[in-house]
This record gives structure tokens, C-alpha cells and sequence, in this order.
């Protein structure tokens, strides 16, 4: 443009140069011829830079945008089922925790019954013992009993014998013997 203005009229340009008014653009009589090439090369420029600038940058642009769109739609589905996934193993996991309580208490009242089914397994086992000591008890002191019984009528035969110098059965002294420890038994 200055190449226009330079070539088209140098009288202008020093007049320019010298004026103390200053540069007035609409009293050059190349203004309109100018401002209509300006027009034009800003309408090719334009059209130029619309074409191979602006429309594929457009484009990329639209293009990213539904790229950028398209990630948050799948982040947000992904967000939605990783929620979905978390209240379900919450469900999952209070299901689980219910069912350790439940198999727990089931745990300890079989123990429980175990353990009362021992203690009265146990009653048992020491009542019969001690049924069966106490019976063992009484039959070793029937025999005990007989034994003295039996030794009594020897002695009290023996010392009859001596004392009555004539012989003694020892069948008589049992008669004997019971009636006198029925009598020490009352006594005592």
C-alpha cells in the first residue's frame, strides 16, 4: 500500500511529510481507490484464511469438542457404574458380614449345647461312679461284715471250747454273734 501511495503521487507523500496539519487520508485523491483494494485484499485474506485456516481449524476444533464430549459422557457412565459397583458390593459385604453373625451365633449355641450336653454327660458319668462305688462300698462291707461274723463265731467258739472244756460248734456261735451285734448296733 505505501508502495501505491509512494508511486501514485511523491508530491503528496513530501507535502505529507512537511505539512504541519498532519496526514488527512480523505484529501488524497488516491483514498478511495485505496480503501477499495484494502476492502478486497481483506475480503481475499479473509475468504484465504476461512477456507485453509479457519474451516479445518474449525473442524478440529468441533472435532476435539466431540472427542472432549464424548470422554466426559463415558467418564460419567464410568462414574455411574463404579457407584452402581460400590453400593453393590456394599450390599454384598453387609450380606456377608450378616451371614459371619448368623454362622458366628449358630457357632456359639452349638458350643453352648455342646458344652451343657458334656457337663450333664459328665453329672452322669460321676453319678454312676460314684453309684457304683458306693454299691462296690456296701458289698465289701457285707463281706467284711460276713468275714467278722464268720471270725467272731471262730474266736467266740474257740474261747468257749477253752472255757467250757467241751467243743463247741461254730454254726451255734453265728446265732450268737448276730444276735450280739444286733445289739451293739442298736447300743451305738
Amino acid at each position: 500500500m505505501l508502495n501505491i501511495l509512494l508511486s501514485a503521487d511523491p508530491e503528496f507523500v513530501l507535502r505529507l511529510a512537511t505539512d504541519e496539519k498532519g496526514f488527512d487520508p480523505l484529501s488524497h485523491p488516491h483514498t478511495w481507490e485505496l480503501f477499495f483494494w484494502t476492502v478486497i485484499i481483506f475480503a481475499l485474506v479473509y475468504f484465504l484464511l476461512h477456507k485453509f485456516a479457519f474451516g479445518p481449524l474449525m473442524q478440529t476444533v468441533k472435532a476435539r469438542e466431540a472427542k472432549i464430549g464424548g470422554e466426559i459422557a463415558a467418564a460419567e457412565k464410568a462414574l455411574k457404574d463404579a457407584e452402581t459397583l460400590r453400593a453393590r458390593n456394599q450390599t454384598e459385604l453387609d450380606a456377608a458380614q450378616a451371614n459371619a453373625r448368623k454362622l458366628l451365633d449358630e457357632a456359639r449355641a452349638r458350643a453352648e449345647g455342646l458344652q451343657a450336653q458334656l457337663e450333664a454327660t459328665a453329672r452322669t458319668e460321676a453319678t454312676a461312679m460314684i453309684t457304683r462305688a458306693c454299691a462296690e462300698i456296701e458289698a465289701e462291707k457285707a463281706r467284711a461284715s460276713e468275714e467278722l461274723k464268720s471270725l467272731i463265731a471262730e474266736l467266740g467258739a474257740a474261747v468257749a471250747t477253752r472255757v467250757l472244756k467241751r467243743e463247741v460248734r461254730s454254726a451255734d456261735c453265728v446265732k450268737d454273734t448276730e444276735d450280739l451285734l444286733a445289739a451293739v448296733r442298736k447300743a451305738v
